[in-house]
């Protein structure tokens, strides 16, 4: 009589407990099937993974890397796709920021002789750099961007970068990490002389050794950061045109690669950066540039001018070649660390 009075009790609770055991298995299962641990989250290794991979793919980011002296290329995957961005770095331009604005950026040309021989009528609107207004880009989904041409000399030395840019921000030097400037380099809108038409123009003034010491007809940028103390912090580089013409890519710099000195470009007094602690940087420049194949940084951005000297005409004038160097820019920024 007790034993049958508690009896179906008994197997009632043992039941539940059993079927809360199978419940709580099946959901077990069915986590893993779908990718998710027992607390929610994704399972490692399983369906779940690969599912994240696939959409943290689908956003920008960068692929074959070309890692040169002081600086590297990536092409950029998923352009304007933007990723997670860090706020605390000085941002010169990006999809909500511009600091290159008329003021910031420069330009010597004028409809006049001195011009006559650029690829394009000096009126082009690309020349100027003042044009910041924001373009949107169709091969970078969409992405916000400004256009222009950057433009060097080849000859005279006087006003021999002809425009630039130069966008303002404040610093401590200490501080700074790299330069990532995100861009296209484009093939339409540049001319840059090849070794054939410099040898044609200046071969009466240069022997072969000085025409291959003048420029290696291919992209070449410098960037300037500009400090206290007249401080100097430059790098060159070089982008090769066949390889990257029409296409987006990032360029990082970082300072620890780059030429620290005081003084003038062509007569560097080379400094390094610990014996300065507290000095600010105030602006950071671009240029196109020249750049042949000596290894004595004194001589980066040498022209026809720098070779001759005391030879250079004063009556005939010396043909100018100039180098022009269309570019889309989507990103600069100085990050730190």
């Amino acid at each position: 009589m007790f034993a049958n009075k508690f009896y179906f009790p008994y197997l009632l609770l043992c039941f539940r407990r059993d079927l809360n055991r199978l419940k709580g298995s099946f959901l077990l299962l069915m986590g893993v099937l779908i990718g998710c641990s027992d607390d929610g989250n994704p399972a490692r290794g399983s369906k779940g993974d690969v599912n994240v991979q696939v959409q943290q793919k689908s956003s920008e980011h960068f692929i074959n890397h070309d890692i040169f002296e002081g600086y590297r290329i990536e092409l950029i995957e998923n352009c304007g796709v933007i990723s997670q961005e860090s706020n605390s770095n000085w941002i010169l331009f990006n999809e909500k920021v511009t600091k290159i604005t008329k003021g910031h950026t420069w330009s010597h040309i004028r409809d006049t002789t001195e011009y006559s021989n650029l690829a394009q009528s000096p009126n082009e609107p690309g020349y100027s750099l003042t044009d910041t207004k924001r373009v949107s880009a169709p091969d970078c989904n969409g992405a916000s961007t400004i256009r222009g041409t950057l433009v060097k000399k080849m000859g005279d030395w006087t006003r021999q970068h002809v425009n630039g840019y130069k966008p303002l921000a404040v610093g401590k030097i200490r501080e700074i990490e790299s330069i990532i400037f995100d861009v296209k380099f484009n093939k339409i809108g540049s001319s840059i002389p090849s070794q054939e038409k410099i040898k044609s123009v200046y071969s009466s003034y240069l022997d072969s050794h000085q025409l291959a010491a003048l420029d290696l007809s291919q992209i070449v940028l410098g960037f300037t950061i500009s400090g206290s103390d007249n401080l100097k912090i430059e790098k060159y580089i070089v982008v090769d045109k066949d390889k990257y013409f029409d296409k987006w890519i990032r360029i990082t710099i970082p300072i620890k690669g780059m030429e620290v000195y005081i003084g003038e470009p062509w007569r560097k007094q080379h400094r390094n950066l610990e014996e300065y602690p507290n000095a600010i940087f105030d602006s950071l420049m671009i240029t196109a540039e020249t750049l042949g194949n000596r290894s004595d940084t004194n001589k980066n951005g040498d022209v026809l001018r720098n070779f001759i000297h005391d030879r250079w005409p004063q009556v005939e004038p010396v043909p100018e070649l100039f180098k022009e160097i269309s570019l889309t820019i989507k990103r600069l920024e100085i990050t730190k660390k």
